[in-house]
């Protein structure tokens, strides 16, 4: 699930103010590309709309930028539970992005040399099996589906 993490004194976190005109128009924090090439998940679905956010801060490491939001009226738009471990450390709110965004897919992806190798396959039994357990308590969850 995609949601946005801003400052808790931020403009965007008064009652009725983060609206999709606010959230196109606002400065947002974005991880650097892996390449030119490459488009997140939140930018893609922004061009599908055919409208675009203010990329205003590239940060080169991921965990690193919510620590870049308190004071300000930045926002970052990220996977729930990356936003909420963070928030549990950093003075931040975790809030429903007022832009509805695809869900999140994740995969895994191996060189297929290592496809037949035990360990390797281990992994990926645990990597499946954490993810399944991840999803079946969001969908218990009550909040998640609102």
């Amino acid at each position: 699930e995609v949601v946005c993490m801003v400052a808790p004194d931020s403009v965007h976190n008064q009652p009725g103010k983060f609206t999709a005109q606010s959230y196109l128009g606002a400065a947002h924090i974005v991880p650097t590309p892996y390449s030119r090439d490459q488009r997140g998940l939140v930018d893609t679905g922004l061009s599908t709309m055919r409208v675009h956010r203010d990329n205003r801060i590239s940060c080169p490491y991921f965990n690193l930028a919510p620590s870049l939001i308190p004071g300000t009226d930045l926002i970052l738009t990220t996977g729930r539970h990356f936003a909420n471990y963070h928030a549990q450390h950093v003075p931040v709110a975790v809030l429903k992005p007022p832009i509805e965004f695809p869900f999140m897919r994740f995969y895994q992806l191996w060189h297929p040399a290592r496809h037949r190798s035990a360990s390797h396959a281990w992994l990926r039994d645990m990597l499946t099996s954490a993810s399944q357990a991840l999803r079946d308590l969001r969908d218990l969850d009550p909040a998640a589906r609102a």
